[in-house]
């Protein structure tokens, strides 16, 4: 058996890239460039595309911003701000806070960019 073969039949069988490494003694980077080969080949699936989640995280990241979360929104908030947004949700029938300020943004965006 090839190693070609032998990291096809490992990554098929769900071993990370290190396990390969490991197995055959040889260096990470070889692994990679080995299941980078197999790919090209034919031989395994092209790589599954980065999750949105993960493409969300590198926008905010590079952005500057961070993350944060709704809890500290709520927080932030007069209580009469918070009644209206209460009162919003029971409007456009959402289920959450968050589902809330999805529809708000995607309200406002569609306002300003003329969707």
């Amino acid at each position: 058996m090839t190693r070609l073969n032998a990291v096809v039949d490992m990554s098929n069988a769900g071993r990370s890239n290190n396990e390969i490494a490991e197995a055959l003694g040889i260096t990470y980077g070889n692994a990679t460039q080995l299941i980078t080969k197999a790919r090209k080949n034919g031989l395994l699936p092209p790589k599954a595309p980065k999750s949105l989640h993960h493409e969300i995280k590198e926008e905010i990241e590079s952005s500057g911003f961070s993350r944060g979360y709704i809890g500290s929104v709520l927080e932030q908030l007069s209580k009469g701000q918070r009644i209206w947004m209460y009162q919003g949700i029971h409007t456009y029938e959402c289920q959450s806070v968050a589902e809330y300020l999805l529809e708000l943004v995607r309200e406002e965006h569609a306002r300003v960019a003329g969707d």
